[in-house]
């Protein structure tokens, strides 16, 4: 067995380790994630409840983030656009299974570095083991919604957690902001709060 095999194993018995129990859909999971100490991030497409999750380790998520702060508006912009690009064909499934993990990458990338763009980065203290997510709202524009939370334990969040806080803020965006959401508001896959 090669080198690379003995590691990819290694990364598998991580990754079901860190996620057993917790209600997550392996295909919904990054499988090359590294689950040590990591900052969790979410991408969530609001339409269909789609969602990606990544573990970065915290090495990781600050040389993303720190690019993503720097970088200028052109580029800035690019990362935004290719985050809810990528999403909305993977939630839609217009993707071929190579093409597939490429954006499932590309998402993971484009998600650390746009939290470095964010007021939500900007005010939480220590990012280790915490919880990013970004909301992909479609309509009108792509809009991006960022929030975070807290871990208590240092644990991937339950699926079923993970959906409610989505949810929550959903119900606060639709008072907030309904040009957020269009004619689709209502069968959106979250419960409204």
């Amino acid at each position: 067995m090669s080198v690379a095999n003995l590691q990819a194993r290694k990364r598998l018995k991580k990754f079901l380790k860190a996620t057993s129990g917790r209600g997550w859909d392996v295909r919904a999971i990054d499988p090359e994630w590294n689950p040590e100490n990591p900052t969790y991030l979410y991408v969530v497409d609001a339409k269909t409840g789609y969602m990606q999750t990544y573990g970065l380790s915290h090495e990781e998520f600050q040389r993303a983030v720190s690019a993503g702060a720097a970088a200028p508006a052109h580029k800035a912009e690019a990362i935004r656009s290719a985050l809810s690009s990528a999403v909305a064909d993977l939630a839609e499934g217009r993707l071929m299974p190579v093409d597939r993990t490429a954006a499932i990458h590309l998402i993971g990338t484009c998600a650390a570095e746009y939290a470095g763009m964010t007021q939500t980065y900007a005010t939480q203290e220590n990012w280790i083991n915490g919880h990013f997510f970004v909301l992909v709202y479609r309509f009108p524009d792509h809009i991006l919604r960022p929030f975070g939370l807290k871990s208590a334990d240092g644990q991937m969040l339950e699926a079923e957690v993970a959906l409610q806080r989505c949810g929550q803020i959903i119900a606060m965006d639709r008072q907030n902001h309904p040009d957020w959401f269009g004619p689709s508001a209502d069968i959106l896959p979250f419960p409204k709060q």
